[in-house]
């Protein structure tokens, strides 16, 4: 009978630690899924406006908005 009870508990035990494997391998390839998905197409995405958005703050600063000085000669 306590054998029995051993074989029991050792194949729980054993099914439990395969289960905590499967787990972390299953967690890992998640994130890794995850994070390459950032990196290949969420992140280019968000340098890419970064970008546009400074351009256009640059823009936005250009003198060519401002009207031209119509004087030729400033006199004392």
């Amino acid at each position: 009978m306590a054998r029995t009870g051993k074989l029991i508990l050792d194949r729980l035990h054993k099914a439990f630690v395969l289960a905590c494997f499967t787990t972390t391998i299953v967690g890992l390839g998640v994130i890794g899924v995850r994070g390459a998905n950032y990196f290949l197409y969420v992140y280019p995405q968000i340098k890419a406006q970064r970008a546009k958005d400074e351009e256009n703050l640059l823009l936005e600063g250009k003198p060519e908005d401002i009207l031209p000085d119509s004087a030729t000669i400033l006199k004392d």
